[in-house]
C-alpha cells in the first residue's frame, strides 16, 4: 500500500466520523504528543525529585508534577510537529503523521498545542510551584 493510499485512507476514517473517526483522532491526539519520547523524560523527572527531599515526595506533588510535565512536553512535541509540517509531508517515514496526512489542520495542531502548554502552565503554578511553571 502507498504512502499517498494510506493517506487518503486515514483521512476518510476521520472525515466519516462514529466510532472508527473518533478512535482515530484520539489516536492523532496521542501521536502529537509523542508519548514514547515523553515516558523517558517523566522517569527522568520523578527520580530527582526523590532524590531532593531524600525519600518519597508525596502522591499529590508527584502526580500533578508528572500531569503538567507530560501536558507541556505535549503540547511543544505538538508544536514541533505543527513547524516540521512541511517537512514531514515529503519524508516516507513522517508523511503519515496528523498534518501530512490531511486529517489535521495545521492551526488545530497549533491551538491543541498552545492549550497544552497553557493547561501545563496552570496545573503547574497552582498545584506544584511557581518555579516549575516558568
Amino acid at each position: 500500500m502507498t504512502t499517498a493510499t494510506q493517506r487518503a485512507g486515514l483521512a476518510a476514517a476521520v472525515r466519516a466520523g462514529g466510532a472508527a473517526g473518533f478512535r482515530q483522532r484520539l489516536r492523532d491526539y496521542v501521536t502529537l504528543t509523542k508519548p514514547r519520547i515523553i515516558s523517558l523524560l517523566l522517569v527522568t523527572t520523578l527520580v530527582p525529585m526523590i532524590v531532593a527531599v531524600r525519600g518519597w515526595p508525596g502522591g499529590w506533588p508527584v502526580l500533578w508534577t508528572m500531569v503538567g510535565g507530560y501536558l507541556m512536553a505535549g503540547g511543544a512535541n505538538a508544536i514541533n510537529m505543527y513547524m516540521d509540517r512541511d517537512i514531514d509531508a515529503k519524508m516516507t517515514r513522517t508523511a503519515l503523521r496528523p498534518i501530512p496526512s490531511g486529517r489535521m489542520s495545521p492551526a488545530h495542531v497549533l491551538t491543541f498545542g498552545i492549550t497544552l502548554g497553557t493547561v501545563a502552565f496552570a496545573i503547574f503554578a497552582l498545584l506544584v510551584n511557581t518555579l516549575s511553571a516558568l
